[in-house]
């Protein structure tokens, strides 16, 4: 019998705002191009019209991260196949989670609904409002049930995690989103030269489920996350000893492990034992640690190791968890 502690990802869905950028995307050191046939299933980005999803419903006064978000959420949403109207939460990994108007938005969302509220009465600044993500996602998908998290980065997965194991929900929708640093050009592999400013650097979804939700559906899972955990370390002391903190709640030997880091804060010695995203998906507390995940499905898909991806941000708190290959019970 399956454990309900097992949590699978079974669909995912990425917005680009410059489709033809990813053609070329390094991961893992390697070219790899992520619109070949196998990849389609995971990443569905090749110039995806993201307004017109949504403005055929009138949605049409929502920023461009609000947007992205929404409609790679439905890409995740589709890919899993998730058709209940119940048991449904939702997750947005962003910086902006503690602005007193996100609050108050949401809550007159999820108080009076979506068709009540214009998404333009709500907080949206050059990157996403989670309150406008779910407004803007509702009206689209029309579930009647909704959580929200307002954490960042790989949080919003550790949060969601939590969630499903507890039975609060059967299946979440997790999505990061953010915008590009414009003074590190190192930062801009998806902006054209003549357009450096407040370009969203596009959104990731993923879809987690119970592995005894997926079974019911006759489901099978991309990657399975086996652990997560989150760490704190003050900005200004020595950098944290990974290989302690992950034994706090791995299993198995570090050496075991693909190291995969999202954030940009390691001393130099420490990176040569990750790969370095920061130049490849932004300083973006939201998106980054989404994005690693996907990288992480994608190599789980052809067998590889267990990989780590851990993900940083300025406050101190260090977020991880372990995507692993599908067991051969996962698989079709």
């Amino acid at each position: 019998m399956t454990s309900p502690q097992e949590v699978w990802i079974t669909g995912c869905g990425a917005i680009s705002p410059w489709g033809s950028a990813w053609q070329d995307l390094p991961t893992f050191g390697s070219k790899r191009d992520l619109l070949k046939p196998e990849a389609g299933k995971l990443l569905r980005m090749a110039e995806y019209d993201s307004k017109g999803i949504l403005n055929r419903r009138g949605l049409r006064y929502c920023g461009s991260g609000t947007l992205a978000l929404a409609c790679s959420s439905v890409l995740a949403v589709e890919d899993a196949d998730w058709q209940d109207q119940e048991g449904l939460a939702f997750f947005a990994g962003t910086g902006f989670g503690n602005v007193s108007p996100m609050f108050d938005f949401l809550y007159r969302v999820l108080n009076e609904g979506p068709a009540q509220v214009l998404p333009m009465a709500s907080f949206d600044a050059a990157l996403n409002s989670q309150a406008n993500y779910v407004s803007v996602f509702l009206a689209a998908r029309r579930l009647n049930r909704c959580f929200v998290g307002m954490t960042a980065g790989l949080e919003a997965v550790i949060d969601a995690i939590r969630w499903i194991r507890a039975g609060w929900a059967r299946g979440a929708v997790v999505g990061g989103v953010d915008t590009i640093n414009v003074d590190l050009e190192s930062w801009l592999p998806f902006q054209p030269e003549e357009s450096r400013n407040g370009v969203s650097e596009g959104a990731y979804s993923i879809f987690l489920e119970s592995a005894e939700s997926a079974r019911q559906r006759g489901r099978t899972a991309i990657a399975e996350i086996r652990e997560s955990g989150l760490g704190f370390h003050p900005p200004a002391g020595p950098p944290p000893d990974f290989s302690f903190w992950f034994s706090k709640f791995a299993s198995g030997e570090p050496s075991t492990y693909r190291w995969l880091y999202c954030g940009n804060d390691l001393n130099q010695d420490s990176e040569a034992q990750f790969l370095p995203l920061t130049r490849l998906y932004g300083n973006a507390l939201g998106a980054r640690g989404l994005a690693g995940v996907q990288v992480a499905c994608l190599e789980a898909r052809e067998g590889a190791t267990p990989i780590q991806v851990f993900d940083s941000h300025r406050q101190g708190n260090y977020a991880a968890v372990t995507v692993t290959p599908p067991t051969p019970n996962s698989k079709s």
